[in-house]
């Protein structure tokens, strides 16, 4: 029988579930056939021991350092510096040569609560460090730094200095750039080793050390842009970045302010902050409160760095546990709702807020913590900062559809905002991401890690009709060969601009882990680890994934709110409501972002309602079939399509139907953002039809019999304890756009060779 939900964890068991997850997912897919990787050529966890001999021997090493920012922050980095001869190969020396090579450069950072990575061994397994161990291996400079607010007690070697400023431009993205300045700087043929112990930087203001740093230490180490090497500190160097989760959201931040950045890769990421973490009013009390323990802990491994919290993190929370008691809120201040001034310095830390022309309206409006406009112009912005937030890079886009932190639809937004403006972008979707509450699905292709990255993908179909696969570590390298080398052209590698992944609902079915591909490293080879991901969706351009789609009547259904007594996420509840929309006739895939156009009544007109709704499915077979007779449908339940569910919030007022906008007088109403709201419902974010709102991303392939519909329930582990406060009942009726593919490839006859019944 399937599950509507899994059943809820406790505080604990989920700060235990993300602490080991802040990096993140991958792949893409092609007609070009991908080798396996070669077995690792260096050890992973041994590259900051014996540094002297292994120097003197031309292999690669690390070492620890720190630089001061802007500001006067310390900044922690670890530099992996490759191996001499793969140095001279990146650049095309001839071998055996004393001139010495030189090679791009990529800086990787750490997801909320982590820091840098010291090393590559476990759990060093994520995919991000996955990528970032091959590119080393294969001759690139990598630096892994820790963002400021994290790292431990604040002193150590891991940690950086200053207070978290959840990526503002003007504090982790000055940051960033003073950690290229810093590259360019100091990574030469015979600049000093700069250990922990020896902190601060020879040249904190690098003003002259490109003639300095000539004469003093020689010629870079470093790759410009037009495959030469660097030959100023005003050259524009080759540079790329990674990182999930957190980590990604510095690649957005970074990028917008140096202008310097040619190539990302951020995985399982935000594009406005204000809706990943309280969308429709409605705080991700889960998620919010692992964050804060995340900010304020100093574990060994990482946490906070023992200074204050910033108040953004501190009010945010108690805002969401309680009352929102903003003055400047009032009267349309509500329990459980983070105030708009919080929410307001949160929204320039995002892609948002220089996306679809919105770089002077986010400067203008939005505050910092002190409501003072953010400082782009100030005296400390560094020399190469742009004051001018533009998307500027190359993307390569990876977005889990089972992340309930940072869900589908941020990712979609920050593919389609760099398209849109021109640059190339790709866009992956694939299972998981932050699988918050429970601890993962069991049909992923990843290591064994918190946070389940598929590291084995499948887009399209290759010249035998069969699910074209790709391992995701070597797609990375590949990204950055393409972008930052000018080897091998990605759009031959990966046909797709955008690939939606699927699962495989027929759970016999797993990859074989002793086929070649599985030779990347991994340390989960569990059969079930490997669920075998159906060929993707494929799109010619990130534009084409639909957003809506085939619209069917929602009848008016009722819903029971509040408090349940079986406790959140009970498969049992039976206050639940599923409303089938379509049953199918025949396979079809279903891959986008479905909308729905809804009224809603409640029994109470001054009750405060929440409520949630994601789309659903009813197997007609627990292991279906393109060829099943939906004659013999077996007895199940909906599912809730990956775990997500979308939060609707009628606050108390006269009205009744979901119709209008926000009083001019209410903080929440975004004045010139392309965004439709209702009031009193806060729902609705499509800019192209402001009676629409969009639900989670969802994939799928369907058979005959199964059924789709709406799923409405009163509460979701994402959300924990917000619910209505007391008990009520509210009608939704109205239409849903499900997103189905009507050029879908086939479905797969026999199963591929590497797929094994279990």
């Amino acid at each position: 029988m399937d599950q509507i939900m899994p059943p809820r964890l406790g505080l604990i068991l989920l700060v235990t579930v993300a602490l080991h997850g802040c990096e993140a997912n991958g792949g893409r897919g092609g007609s070009v056939a991908q080798p396996p990787l070669p077995p690792p050529q260096e050890t992973a966890g041994d590259c900051h021991l014996d540094i002297e001999a292994r120097r003197a021997s031309g292999a690669g090493y690390c070492y620890e350092t720190k630089l001061v920012s802007h500001d006067g922050t310390d900044i922690a980095l670890q530099v992996f510096v490759p191996d001499e001869k793969k140095l001279q190969a990146l650049a095309d020396l001839p071998p055996g040569g004393t001139t010495p090579g030189f090679a791009p450069l990529v800086i990787h950072s750490h997801g909320f609560g982590g820091t840098k990575a010291e090393d590559f061994s476990p759990p060093g397994t994520e995919l991000d460090r996955q990528i970032a161990l091959d590119l080393w291996q294969t001759g690139y400079w990598v630096i892994s730094f820790t963002q400021r607010g994290f790292g431990g007690i604040d002193g150590s070697e891991l940690a950086s200095g200053g207070e978290i400023g959840l990526m503002s431009p003007d504090k982790e993205g000055w940051d960033f750039v003073r950690v290229v300045d810093w590259a360019i700087c100091h990574l030469r043929e015979n600049a000093p080793l700069h250990s922990a112990s020896t902190a601060q930087d020879d040249d904190p203001e690098f003003d002259s050390c490109g003639q300095g740093a000539d004469s003093q230490w020689g010629q870079s180490l470093l790759a410009n842009d037009a495959g030469n090497r660097v030959s100023d500190f005003d050259d524009d160097v080759a540079l790329g970045t990674l990182g999930y989760s957190y980590g990604g959201g510095f690649q957005f931040n970074a990028q917008s302010v140096d202008p310097r950045v040619d190539a990302l890769l951020p995985m399982g990421t935000w594009h406005d902050l204000r809706t990943s973490l309280h969308p429709n009013d409605t705080p991700k009390t889960s998620w919010i409160t692992i964050m804060t323990a995340f900010a304020s802990s100093v574990p060994e491994a990482g946490g906070g760095n023992g200074q204050p919290l910033p108040a953004i993190i501190v009010e945010a929370n108690t805002e969401a546990e309680g009352v929102n008691k903003d003055p400047d809120d009032v009267p349309y201040n509500k329990p459980r709702q983070v105030s708009v001034r919080n929410a307001n310095i949160l929204a320039p830390n995002g892609a948002v807020a220089y996306c679809d022309g919105h770089a002077q309206a986010y400067g203008a409006k939005f505050a910092d913590p002190d409501n003072e406009p953010y400082p782009l112009d100030s005296d400390s912005r560094p020399a190469h900062a742009s004051s001018v937030r533009v998307p500027r890079a190359d993307l390569f886009m990876i977005q889990g559809y089972g992340d309930t932190l940072f869900p589908f639809g941020e990712g979609y937004d920050n593919a389609r905002c760099f398209e849109a403006a021109g640059r190339e972008a790709y866009f992956l979707g694939e299972t998981s991401g932050h699988p918050l509450p429970y601890l993962g699905p069991d049909h992923y292709a990843g290591v064994d890690t918190s946070m389940y990255l598929d590291e084995i993908v499948h887009c399209g179909v290759d010249g035998g009709g069969q699910p074209q696969r790709y391992d995701t570590r070597t797609l990375g390298r590949q990204w950055f060969d393409a972008k930052l080398r000018g080897v091998g052209d990605f759009a031959q590698i990966f046909p797709h601009r955008a690939c939606i992944t699927q699962q495989n609902a027929d759970t016999a079915l797993v990859l074989d882990t002793a086929d070649p591909f599985f030779n990347n490293g991994t340390t989960n080879t569990a059969a079930t680890a490997y669920r075998w991901s159906r060929e993707g969706a494929v799109f010619n351009r990130i534009a084409d994934i639909p957003v809506g789609g085939e619209a069917f009547a929602v009848p008016p259904t009722s819903l029971t709110t509040g408090p349940g007594s079986l406790g959140q996420g009970s498969e049992s509840d039976p206050r639940i409501s599923f409303v089938p929309l379509i049953t199918l006739s025949s396979s079809r895939v279903i891959a986008g972002i479905p909308t729905a156009n809804l009224q809603i009544t409640r029994a109470n007109p001054l009750a405060d309602e929440i409520f949630y709704m994601g789309i659903a499915v009813q197997r007609c077979q627990s292991r279906p079939s393109p060829d099943q007779d939906p004659a013999t449908c077996e007895s199940s339940s909906p599912e809730l399509l990956h775990f997500q569910a979308m939060p609707v919030r009628v606050f108390p007022s006269e009205a009744v139907l979901a119709e209008g906008v926000y009083p001019g007088d209410d903080p929440r109403n975004f004045a010139g953002e392309p965004k439709g709201h209702y009031y009193p419902i806060r729902w609705g974010d499509n800019p192209q039809d402001q009676s629409k709102g969009r639900l989670h991303g969802v994939t799928a392939r369907l058979y005959p019999g199964d059924q789709v519909g709406l799923l409405l329930l009163p509460e979701h582990p994402t959300y924990t304890s917000v619910f209505s406060s007391v008990p009520g009942q509210v009608t939704v009726s109205g239409s849903v756009e499900l997103p189905f593919l009507t050029l879908a490839n086939p479905p797969p006859g026999d199963s591929p060779a590497y797929v094994l019944e279990n």
